[in-house]
């Protein structure tokens, strides 16, 4: 089964926007690799690194690039691609792939692209075209030859190995599987969940039912103790008042006992008042 990189291009780890300001701070401290985009939407440049925060601050503050520099400057950057890696290695075979296949190639990107192209600068194109031609070649060319092979052969060794990893992944399906189990776990766990929460509402519905029931029986009871105090009250007003009038009636007959007995006093004769009085308190 062939595999082909073309068919499995990542997707950005997510994309910066740059209003006016590039903001190393919104990178994070890990190897990858970024796409420049210029306010035309074309590629600027595309670079690897082993801390994105880091080459992104470099960049701001001095860029080793001078067509990056000024893009910079100028503000004439729109937005940031980043393609977050697990390793440094990653980010190089990612960042050399992007540029040979003209995916993510940007227009100040000067290494890995053909000795024709008209963005090498004149030096840099007269020492490739020097090191093609076979009669032209010296004791000095031959090393950096053998050198570039080396690196080129180890290139395609940490892709072919990546490429059997992918495959690897594809075929063994654990993976998915442990996914699928730690997900349907999960589920019986919210599911769970749900039921018991379910029935602490219930029991919670219940318990207010009962509750307002005693509640209403407890506001019913104390109107009734209102209504029976306010009789009461009313009642001890007419007793009030009852006793009131008895006690003037009392002293009332006091009164007009007290008036009948002067006037019989006054009018008995002074021999029979000592008869009088004992008529009066009853005594023999």
């Amino acid at each position: 089964m062939s595999f082909s990189l073309l068919s499995n291009i990542p997707s950005p780890s997510f994309t910066q926007t740059i209003n006016k300001h590039i903001e190393p701070l919104n990178f994070p401290e890990c190897p990858g690799v970024y796409v420049m985009v210029n306010r035309k939407g074309e590629i600027a440049y595309t670079g690897k690194t082993k801390n994105l925060r880091q080459r992104i601050h470099n960049h701001v503050t001095s860029s080793h690039n001078k067509g990056v520099e000024k893009d910079i400057a100028q503000h004439n950057i729109k937005e940031i691609m980043v393609f977050c890696c697990e390793t440094e290695l990653d980010s190089i075979v990612l960042e050399r792939y992007f540029i040979q296949s003209d995916i993510y190639r940007g227009k100040h990107n000067i290494q890995y692209v053909s000795p024709s192209s008209n963005d090498f600068p004149p030096n840099k194109k007269n020492s490739v075209n020097r090191l093609l031609k076979k009669s032209a070649i010296g004791t000095t060319d031959q090393e950096e030859i053998i050198s570039l092979r080396k690196e080129v052969d180890s290139l395609k060794d940490c892709v072919a190995k990546g490429m059997e990893t992918i495959e690897e992944m594809k075929r063994n399906n654990s993976v998915q599987e442990e996914i699928i189990k730690l997900k349907k776990e999960v589920d019986a766990e919210v599911k769970a969940i749900e039921k018991c929460f379910n029935l602490i509402l219930k029991h919670f519905d219940l318990i207010w039912d009962t509750r307002k029931k005693d509640i209403d029986w407890s506001c019913e009871m104390f109107s009734k103790t209102q209504d029976i105090c306010v009789v009461m009250r009313e009642n001890l007003t007419e007793l009030n008042k009852l006793i009131k009038l008895s006690k003037e009636n009392v002293e009332l007959k006091t009164e007009i006992k007290v008036k009948e007995l002067e006037f019989q006093i006054r009018k008995a004769e002074p021999n029979n008042k000592r008869g009088i009085f004992q008529r009066i308190f009853k005594r023999p």
